[in-house]
């Protein structure tokens, strides 16, 4: 059932049943990879979400197609988990990007990632190795400023955590 790859006036078909590969495997073929997850550009194109949260998407998977098809699937191993918080916590604080935008890039569900943005919270609290993800991967979008971008949005400010549950 899937189609061949290609483009119609500029748009990008759909090549596979699902995007990404939802059996289990990262394979998904050679077609699949070598066009959905070739560059931001084409991700951002073929998903309709902004470049920027694309770049994101590929800086915390270091440009690995094969990473990028995991951040984009079902998978909850603890460090694509990570990854895609990482993403979705950068995107919200250094880009204008709505959920349903950062979604698409990730190939989630926009209420899934509403969730999931409160636990990327307690993470960029307690964390310090996933504020320091989220830093490296801000410079795929913004090389100068994040630093100070980053203190212009504490977490605090975004959200009241709740202490009374210890």
């Amino acid at each position: 059932m899937s189609q061949t790859a290609g483009s119609t006036n500029g748009r990008c078909m759909r090549i596979a049943p699902h995007d990404p590969p939802r059996s289990g495997t990262l394979s998904g073929g050679g077609a699949v990879m070598g066009v959905r997850y070739a560059s931001p550009e084409h991700l951002a194109r073929c998903a309709g979400a902004p470049v920027q949260v694309c770049k994101l998407v590929f800086a915390v998977a270091e440009s690995d197609p094969v990473m990028v098809a995991a951040l984009r699937s079902d998978s909850t191993d603890e460090d694509t988990v990570r990854m895609r918080r990482a993403v979705l916590w950068t995107a919200k604080l250094h880009t204008n990007a709505s959920f349903p935008e950062i979604a698409r890039a990730l190939g989630k569900d926009h209420s899934s990632l509403i969730r999931s943005l409160g636990r990327a919270v307690v993470q960029w609290a307690d964390d310090h190795t996933f504020r320091a993800l989220c830093a490296k991967i801000a410079t795929a979008i913004s090389p100068i400023g994040v630093a100070s971008a980053s203190r212009r949005h504490e977490p605090e400010l975004l959200f009241e955590r709740d202490t009374t549950n210890g």
